[in-house]
């Protein structure tokens, strides 16, 4: 390792986790420096102090030594497997910890909400994440609870590539809940980090994770947030950086709604389905994807308008294709084929609900 990405490492192991611009000192002075040159050059006098207890343990070659052991590597901007697009980025952070299957392709689009959602809105979630992988779309999120984990998921149920940024290091799991799905994105997909291995989460983590969920995607997806919430700060960071934010509207008086229906009364692209979501990415050239998942989001498209049509109230399949503005003919071969894969459940009366 040169000397410019250790002292990238070693500011990050004083600091907890990495500022964002690169080194704020020179190498060598981060490297070799005495306590007083240090602090002439703006470190505080604890993350100073940090440093110098770190370099004399060689914590930064024992820091190395843990990743290879636990497969995870340090990306830098410059190396080959950094994320295309992140670099120049104004949140581009000096270093990312990654644990993953290979570095994600461009366009990424970014899907984010409330922990607390509804079963509805993580549907949808679901249903974009899905929509956005048959395109060849890696889908961006934090792995908490909710409408991240649900978007996750969509995104490996339609054999996509999901990416995690964690505001924890990549070798904890948190939420606990999330354990399952934390190890399918490591195994199909990426996990990344600014924060070294071993670190517990802390709330003051997230707005950077937030940042950094922004900074990797092409658009930002807000579905459900109230007002003050992280999500909210996601598409803040997106719009300060010129990336375009979406969001899902939802009823006025659901304080998970207030947000989402903020962002698109400020200008805002509204998501009804998913083709709003992939239309400004797929087939302008934006999408590396072979023609066979070229020609797959418009079957998904479909299946997707037919299930967001069913809500908590069982519907008949002429229900279905009325409000779906779909044939009645396709949509009954549709539900047969969601049915089968477990998708949408038929109750007695050939009433159709998805299955929760």
């Amino acid at each position: 390792m040169d000397e410019a990405r250790r002292a990238s490492l070693l500011l990050l192991l004083a600091h907890g986790g990495v500022p964002w611009a690169r080194p704020p000192l020179p190498p060598a002075l981060a490297l070799r420096g005495a306590r007083a040159d240090l602090r002439a050059a703006g470190l505080r006098e604890a993350v100073a102090e940090r440093l110098l207890g770190l370099r004399a343990a060689g914590e930064p070659e024992r820091e190395l030594e843990r990743a290879a052991r636990g497969g995870v590597r340090l990306l830098f901007p410059g190396d080959p497997l950094f994320p295309a697009g992140l670099e120049g980025n104004p949140l581009c952070p000096a270093l990312l910890y990654w644990r993953g299957l290979a570095a994600p392709p461009c366009p990424r689009v970014a899907i984010v909400g409330a922990r607390s959602a509804s079963r509805a809105m993580e549907r949808f979630a679901r249903m974009l994440g899905e929509s956005a992988a048959r395109a060849g779309v890696p889908v961006v999120s934090g792995l908490a609870r909710g409408i991240d984990a649900a978007a996750h998921q969509g995104c490996l149920d339609g054999e996509g590539f999901p990416v995690a940024v964690l505001g924890c290091g990549v070798d904890r799991v948190y939420p606990a809940c999330t354990r399952a799905l934390h190890a399918q994105v490591a195994a199909r997909g990426a996990l990344f980090s600014t924060y070294p291995l071993g670190t517990a989460p802390q709330p003051f983590h997230f707005p950077l994770r937030n940042r950094i969920v922004a900074a990797l995607a092409a658009r930002v997806v807000v579905v459900q947030a109230s007002e003050d919430s992280g999500s909210m700060s996601t598409a803040r960071a997106a719009l300060d950086c010129g990336i375009d934010v979406c969001a899902v509207p939802g009823r006025p008086e659901d304080p998970l709604a207030r947000g989402t229906n903020r962002l698109i009364r400020d200008g805002a692209h509204p998501i009804l389905e998913p083709a709003d979501l992939l239309d400004p990415l797929v087939g302008v050239g934006r999408v590396a994807a072979e023609e066979p998942r070229r020609a797959r989001p418009a079957r998904h498209d479909a299946d997707a308008r037919i299930r967001l049509q069913i809500g908590s109230t069982p519907l008949a399949a002429e229900e279905i294709a009325a409000a779906a503005r779909l044939p009645l003919a396709q949509v009954v071969e549709r539900l047969l084929r969601l049915e089968l894969e477990g998708k949408v459940e038929r109750l007695p009366g050939r009433l159709y609900r998805n299955r929760e």
